[in-house]
């Protein structure tokens, strides 16, 4: 099955903030037919802006500067991944529609098995105020996984989902959380074939 070329491992600051514009762009020119990016359009912009400035700050040279725009781009392209991998849960194969999304297509022959969502998300406190150490069970076959919260009722039908962190290690910190509220963690997993459903919550009150 034809899938999007993510091609971003080894391109510059520089390149890769031109490849997030170009791939925002064309999303947002195409939102008929990419209707709901993950991430959204907005985080790949925030992202982006993000690396924009480390990469200014780090022309002055230093250590810490220069590992604020390493860790912005290692960011920005698992960002670009995550949207390469909606791109073909949309696309499903279809090379006119892969050639909308900004990506190059990458031909394929075979076709992959479908993720299912994580399991065994728990937490654990870490000692600090705001934070929490969050935990899943591995799932073979995926390249990442975005992990999101919500605070308050988890059933209630206006409950916002909003991003944590996107890792390729099965756990994450959570920090700045608002203290004395609960909260609901869950993840997904992203592979070759997509992005999972959300993963049963784990719930807690933060410290």
């Amino acid at each position: 099955m034809d899938k999007c070329k993510i091609g971003v491992r080894r391109l510059t600051a520089v390149n890769l903030i031109a490849k997030c514009l170009y791939v925002e762009t064309q999303l947002q020119q195409n939102s008929h037919v990419f209707p709901a990016p993950r991430p959204s359009l907005a985080e790949l912009a925030t992202a982006r802006t993000t690396l924009v400035s480390a990469l200014t700050i780090a022309s002055d040279g230093g250590k810490r500067l220069t590992r604020l725009k390493n860790d912005a781009m290692v960011y920005l392209r698992d960002l670009l991944t995550m949207e390469a991998h909606y791109v073909d849960s949309v696309a499903l194969g279809n090379v006119d529609i892969l050639a909308k999304s900004g990506y190059e297509t990458r031909r394929g022959n075979t076709t992959l098995g479908k993720l299912t969502a994580p399991t065994g998300m728990r937490t654990a406190f870490t000692g600090k105020s705001g934070e929490m150490r969050l935990r899943w069970n591995r799932r073979h076959g995926a390249t990442a996984y975005y992990v999101v919260a919500t605070r308050g009722d988890v059933n209630h039908p206006d409950a916002k989902w909003f991003h944590l962190g996107t890792t390729t290690r099965a756990s994450l910190t959570a920090i700045k959380l608002q203290t004395g509220c609960f909260h609901a963690f869950a993840v997904m997993a992203i592979g070759a074939a997509g992005i999972t459903a959300r993963s049963q919550p784990a719930i807690t009150i933060v410290g």
